[in-house]
């Protein structure tokens, strides 16, 4: 009798085991399946459809000529500079331009330059000043450049410089190194420094390149403008224009923003975190979890970004993190 009644309640709680163990699994697999479904409605940002461009600094060279030497100049050697500075000279109207060159009061230089990004038409930057090898110019101390063109160029055997666009002028006073304890060293006195002595000639505006594979003018509108709504500012007649503007199934125009013009990579962090196909309901709940995300260390720098990205809305959640 033992055995029998020991046999039938094992039989009888066998099956009650098995429906827990399928309960939990069941458990589990919804709790997997909330994940998938949680990974799929997930909102997306500009930075995962698009990246930047334009964030490279531009070389920029020219060929001037120094005046106000005294007697420290020199005859520059024959050479694709010489004949690229005294085909300028007759462009603007100088008649003997060989008689100028000649003069130990004035020295051929050449100019170089970076040309950095995110700079407007009229912002001035630095320039660097060098006597080409082989000159006999001794020192460019009091030296004063005439305007020159600067754009990007590369000398090509043969064919001599080639140029490109315009994109800045430079002139101005030369500041050289004083040379203290080195007075024989000539070499730090032909070659110098302008300060400010760059003018842009361009806007250089920043791009964002849409990705291959979400690449459309559907696409490339649709970034735009989501951007162009977060980003704006007023024209001369008090309208509204977005900073943003599709040019192409994958490049959009981006103008920098005022209040990032010294910290254009915080911008960019920015727009990467700009949502995408988000409605108002579904930005409510994200910013109620970015609430809570702000005041937890491990999270609160990408939750900061994203409420910035959101941009007024999200100013009374950002104050709670100055008290935190």
């Amino acid at each position: 009798k033992f055995k029998l009644l020991s046999s039938k309640m094992l039989r009888s709680q066998s099956p009650d085991k098995e429906e827990a163990e399928k309960l939990s699994d069941l458990a589990k697999d919804e709790k997997e399946n909330d994940k998938e479904f949680e990974t799929k409605v997930e909102t997306p940002f500009v930075g995962d459809y698009a990246s930047f461009a334009g964030l490279n600094y531009v070389v920029l060279q020219g060929v001037g000529l120094v005046v106000g030497l005294d007697g420290t100049g020199g005859d520059p050697p024959p050479s694709v500079y010489r004949e690229v500075l005294a085909d300028d000279m007759r462009r603007r109207g100088i008649d003997d331009p060989e008689t100028i060159l000649r003069s130990r009061d004035t020295a051929l230089v050449i100019i170089q330059a970076l040309l950095p990004p995110t700079i407007r038409k009229g912002e001035p930057f630095d320039v660097d000043v060098r006597v080409p090898d082989g000159d006999t110019t001794t020192s460019l101390n009091g030296g004063w450049l005439l305007e020159t063109d600067l754009s990007e160029a590369a000398l090509v055997p043969g064919q001599g410089v080639m140029k490109g666009h315009i994109l800045a002028k430079a002139k101005g006073s030369i500041l050289i190194t004083t040379g203290e304890g080195q007075s024989e060293n000539t070499g730090l006195k032909v070659r110098g420094t302008i300060l400010g002595g760059g003018t842009a000639e361009t806007d250089r505006d920043l791009r964002v390149q849409l990705r291959s594979d979400y690449r459309s003018v559907r696409q490339s509108k649709r970034i735009s403008d989501k951007i162009g709504q977060r980003f704006f500012a007023y024209n001369e007649s008090g309208l509204r224009e977005p900073l943003s503007k599709a040019l192409t199934d994958q490049t959009i125009e981006l103008k920098i923003y005022s209040r990032y013009k010294d910290n254009y990579p915080r911008y960019l962090q920015v727009i990467r975190n700009i949502a995408f196909r988000e409605s108002q309901v579904a930005r409510h709940v994200r910013m109620e979890k970015l609430k809570a995300q702000l005041l937890d260390p491990d999270t609160t720098e990408t939750a900061a970004l994203q409420l910035e990205a959101i941009g007024n809305e999200a100013i009374p959640i950002l104050k709670t993190g100055l008290k935190h």
